[in-house]
């Protein structure tokens, strides 16, 4: 058995790719929304407004395709193994109790229903995540999942075209092409700062094909490139960071020595051939200065804010949206830089509008119940990557989604209401969950649909 893939057969092999192109009729509904959430310029986005909350026509997409799939999964059947380590239930206990929180928050009464909205949407973009895999079976999630990577780099493609060539895709706003020569590789899929959360899982899932599937190996390869291009394109300093935790994690998880050259010389190719591609058109001084002053002053105040809290708030928090009541601001047209809104004013310190951290989010307005929560996911990352140096099935993968999982401590990436990033990362977390669950428990001929799970 190869420490990174299921034991193969040619014929195994050739059913698996055939899968790929078979596009089963109860995916359709994500792939559309995936499409427009991809791919629609944001200069044709809708605002519709409800009970005073700005929504985006895009993302309230999300709610019927969520619902959907929640009634595809529906009801709820009792497993043999926790394959998904209880973290379903434990991260919809987290979102209600944010909800809950909401009243003793004091937030305006102004604030109340959006950040309410934010709630509601973060349950659904959960939902959906989970929902879209929790059924499969491992040839099913295995084949849902190469779809999806192919997808990400081709949209990885369109939208680096976009910036080297000045396409005229998309508009940024003037900051986000400050210092780095060129327009950051972003899109309606996602931000600039947020490339990682999405395309990391891709390029490991990527390698992973790379090296345990022995056809389309020049077709995964390529993918591979075209996300990291994406990734270095986008000029996020945590993006470059991310990247290359992900990269020395890899090379520790491969334990076949002649398949650890191959990596090592693949990644480092690809590595130094995108810089050389990226860096013909931007410029590498964005990358020179790590420090973030706004991020640092944000840290600062939210460890004032947690200082100065009496115990009940440490321990229950302070309340969903009491420090960062921030999803109106973001509604703002022509984005809260050109607005003035970046910044707050606190009793504590200065902050952002929103607290760029998912840890800062949890600890003081969740208090410990939130830590403890952001604990348990941790710990089931750091298992997931100590498998994968242990040589279980999808190694590279796992430590992808294990560096990737880096992003939520530098931008609010898992609760930001219907940000794709979150529906995509919540994919391959529970994907590489299922196929780890199905390798290990050595399920018979399956096909590509959904099995109890």
């Amino acid at each position: 058995m190869s420490g990174m893939g299921i034991p193969r057969t040619d014929n195994q092999v050739t059913v698996r790719h055939l899968a790929v192109l078979r596009l089963p009729a109860y995916e359709l509904p994500f792939w559309i929304l995936l499409v427009i959430l991809a791919f629609m310029p944001g200069r044709f986005t809708l605002w519709v407004d409800v009970a005073g909350v700005p929504m985006n026509h895009r993302y309230l997409l999300v709610i019927p395709v969520a619902v959907f799939y929640l009634l595809m999964w529906w009801p709820p059947r009792p497993t043999q193994t926790l394959w998904h380590y209880n973290l379903p239930g434990l991260t919809l206990g987290l979102l209600l109790y944010s909800a809950i929180t909401m009243l003793w928050s004091g937030m305006s009464q102004r604030d109340i229903a959006p950040m309410g909205y934010v709630v509601v949407m973060n349950i659904l973009v959960f939902t959906l995540g989970y929902t879209l895999v929790a059924r499969r079976s491992s040839v099913g999630a295995g084949a849902f999942l190469r779809r999806l990577t192919l997808f990400l780099a081709a949209v990885g493609l369109v939208y680096s075209a976009d910036r080297f060539f000045h396409l005229g895709f998309s508009q940024l706003p003037w900051y986000l092409s400050e210092a780095f020569g060129i327009p950051r590789v972003s899109g309606p899929l996602y931000g600039a700062s947020q490339v990682h959360i999405i395309m990391l899982p891709a390029l490991g899932f990527a390698v992973n094909q790379v090296i345990v599937v022995r056809s389309h190996r020049w077709l995964y390869l390529g993918a591979a490139f075209a996300l990291v291009i994406a990734i270095m394109g986008s000029g996020s300093r945590a993006a470059y960071l991310i990247l290359f935790i992900f990269a020395v994690l890899t090379v520790f998880s491969v334990q076949n020595k002649r398949q650890r050259t191959w990596i090592i010389g693949a990644m480092l190719s690809m590595l130094v051939l995108g810089m050389a591609i990226v860096f013909t058109k931007a410029t590498p001084e964005r990358l020179m200065h790590m420090e973030d002053m706004a991020r640092g002053a944000t840290h600062l105040t939210a460890w004032n804010i947690w200082m100065n809290a009496p115990l009940e708030k440490k321990l229950f928090g302070s309340g969903h949206g009491a420090w960062w009541p921030w999803y109106l601001n973001s509604t703002v047209p022509g984005g809260v830089e050109n607005a003035g809104l970046a910044y707050v004013t606190t009793p504590y310190g200065i902050t952002l509008f929103h607290p760029h951290s998912v840890l800062l989010l949890l600890g003081v307005e969740l208090g410990l119940v939130g830590l403890a929560y952001l604990g348990i996911l941790w710990f089931v990352l750091a298992r997931l990557l100590l498998e994968s140096f242990a040589g279980r099935t999808y190694a590279i993968f796992g430590c992808s989604i294990f560096a990737a999982s880096f992003a939520m401590f530098v931008d609010l990436v898992l609760f930001r209401g219907a940000l794709p990033g979150t529906i995509i990362y919540w994919t391959f977390f529970f994907g590489l969950l299922l196929l780890r669950r199905n390798t290990r428990t050595a399920p018979g001929p399956q096909s590509d649909t959904y099995v109890p799970a």
